[in-house]
């Protein structure tokens, strides 16, 4: 495809500033400032109501006028303007929609290339794991980095980063199956894949449900106590209550 270029020159856009005569600015102004006076230290009666009223609604009146003069002139200088604007998002629009045309396809088609890198991974994948006792324990999406899908990362480069990662995890299995609680730790690695935070996992794990049952262990065994009576009647008296609370309980007489 050809390459095609936008030509914009923006010398070709042409602006005549608008121009607003106001000849009575000055006089208005001051007509006013002595009017807003003398409507301040105005003293409204019942004799004035009426006149003041009416006086307020005309001045308000040619207020009004004015501003009406304004909104309307504002209007007229705007209309080339918002022509000018609906011209150049009207330009903009077809742009974009060519891009996000374009933008699409791209995306796309990359993603089609990590696809199909990722099928070429994979199959290094069960070529390199079928050598190892783990070879059920991890699955390719264990090793599998979005990194390794991108065009400035080379096949060879996934490959040795592969190799270096098959042999670190046959490496620490077969040190984790040396180890006490080994298929719990095993259990926890797989997940991790982190050979120091798995062990350190389960032996914690083991040691919180050693104390607890340590706990538990001294909270069962029971107690005995001794009571000493150093006249018969207090004896007689402390075993009735005990048979009648149903409490197992041992005499012993001194001779």
């Amino acid at each position: 495809m050809e390459e095609q270029q936008l030509t914009i020159d923006v010398s070709s856009i042409q602006v005549q500033p608008g121009n607003v005569t106001f000849d009575g600015y000055e006089n208005l102004k001051d007509e006013a400032l002595y009017l807003a006076k003398q409507i301040e230290v105005l003293k409204v009666d019942e004799e004035n109501i009426k006149t003041s009223k009416k006086m307020l609604a005309t001045i308000n009146s040619r207020v009004k006028e004015l501003e009406d003069k304004r909104i309307s002139i504002k209007k007229q200088m705007l209309e080339p303007y918002n022509e000018f604007e609906k011209q150049v998002k009207e330009i903009v629009k077809i742009v974009k929609e060519a891009d996000e045309t374009v933008r699409g396809q791209v995306r796309q088609l990359e993603e089609e290339e990590r696809q199909s890198k990722r099928e070429q991974i994979e199959i290094l994948w069960d070529k390199r794991i079928g050598q190892y006792q783990f070879k059920d324990f991890f699955r390719f999406e264990d090793f599998l980095q979005a990194k390794h899908l991108n065009k400035s990362t080379s096949l060879n480069t996934v490959e040795k980063e592969l190799v270096d990662w098959l042999e670190q995890r046959d490496q620490e299995i077969k040190h984790l199956q040396t180890l006490d609680n080994k298929d719990e730790i095993l259990a926890e690695y797989k997940q991790s894949m982190n050979l120091v935070d798995s062990i350190n996992t389960v032996q914690n794990r083991h040691k919180e449900k050693e104390q607890v049952s340590q706990q538990m262990d001294k909270g069962s065994k029971s107690k005995s106590y001794m009571i000493v009576f150093s006249n018969e009647a207090e004896y007689e008296f402390a075993k009735m209550l005990l048979n009648e609370k149903e409490l197992n309980f041992e005499t012993k007489v001194d001779e």
